[in-house]
């Protein structure tokens, strides 16, 4: 078999193995969870380390779906988060978790008071 035909025949092997792959049912969003995103709703950046054989596990599901792996990743989150909340918070936190009363969001690095100002005051004058 000329090398030609052989990558012929490997191009249609791979275009059926493609088309037998059974593709999941999408979702259909709700009208809820089609909100535009803004600088407010943006979705955040989290990174993650996981056994390695998680990593086949997830790559497996989302080359036989098609989708990405941080779909499933963003699926698993939101349908677990309510039970490590339930776990992790204390009752008062978890119910304000509950009904939305969080106070708003703290600076993410909150700033020590520095060390050395009273060692350096004299110079400053």
């Amino acid at each position: 078999m000329s090398r030609a035909a052989g990558n012929t025949a490997s191009k249609e092997n791979i275009a059926i193995r493609q088309r037998s792959v059974v593709e999941a049912p999408r979702k259909v969003l709700s009208k809820e969870h089609a909100v535009k995103r803004s600088a407010e709703n943006k979705l955040k950046v989290v990174a993650v380390r996981v056994d390695p054989a998680i990593e086949r596990r997830l790559k497996l599901l989302a080359d036989a779906t098609g989708r990405r792996q941080s779909f499933f990743l963003q699926q698993m989150i939101e349908n677990g988060i309510a039970a490590m909340e339930e776990a992790w918070l204390p009752p008062a936190v978890l119910a304000q978790v509950r009904d939305g009363t969080l106070p708003a969001k703290q600076s993410e690095r909150a700033t020590a008071p520095d060390l050395f100002s009273d060692l350096f005051a004299d110079q400053d004058s």
